[in-house]
């Protein structure tokens, strides 16, 4: 089942909403603690390789982007299946 799938992602997801959705994406992926970074819709899906609050990261995420001349805004979601297979199949910016 779906659910079930996606129960099984690893670590948490934030969901950024960026005006330069590229550009955030670029700078996510050089943030220190960035585990994978990609395009989902509207927005990014950004995870982390830290187990800290979800609440703390994303404060973190929102003020990395500032400071590189990105507004955006940081919350974290569930996982999705997607998630979940794109974690399994490795990250894209590891290809």
């Amino acid at each position: 089942r779906p659910a079930a799938v996606a129960a099984g992602f690893e670590g948490t997801v934030h969901a950024i909403h960026a005006a330069d959705r590229y550009r955030a994406l670029l700078a996510l992926r050089t943030f220190a603690h960035a585990r994978s970074v990609h395009l989902f819709g509207e927005v990014l899906h950004y995870t982390d390789r830290r187990s800290a609050a979800t609440a703390a990261v994303a404060s973190e995420l929102e003020a990395f982007l500032r400071g590189a001349g990105i507004s955006a805004t940081a919350r974290p979601v569930a996982p999705t299946i997607e998630d979940t297979f794109i974690q399994r199949m490795g990250a894209p910016e590891a290809a």
